[in-house]
């Protein structure tokens, strides 16, 4: 996976000498994927996201696995459908 991005300072982080070193805030990402690795390229960008966002990591991956899993849903019931379907098929061709 290759990364661009384009940052712009905020926020500062105190050091025990009190000096203030900037952080640097992520605005925009640029990725570049493995189509051929889905799982891995998926996982890291998802993790490369939640990690950018401190604190708020639980809920983000709350969210992600209510979007997977209406996915998922929505995916059986397609296959349900399907299966019906070819049940429907068979049950109306004529047994040689």
């Amino acid at each position: 996976m290759i990364i661009q991005n384009e940052s712009s300072y905020e926020g500062s982080f105190l050091f025990p000498r009190e000096e203030v070193i900037p952080l640097a805030k992520v605005i925009n990402l640029e990725l570049s994927v493995n189509p051929s690795n889905p799982v891995q390229e998926a996982v890291a960008v998802v993790l490369l996201l939640i990690n950018s966002h401190p604190g708020r990591q639980y809920e983000l991956l709350q969210q992600i696995d209510m979007q997977i899993g209406e996915a998922l849903a929505a995916l059986d019931e397609a296959r349900m459908k399907a299966a019906d379907s070819k049940v429907a098929e068979d049950l109306e061709s004529p047994v040689d």
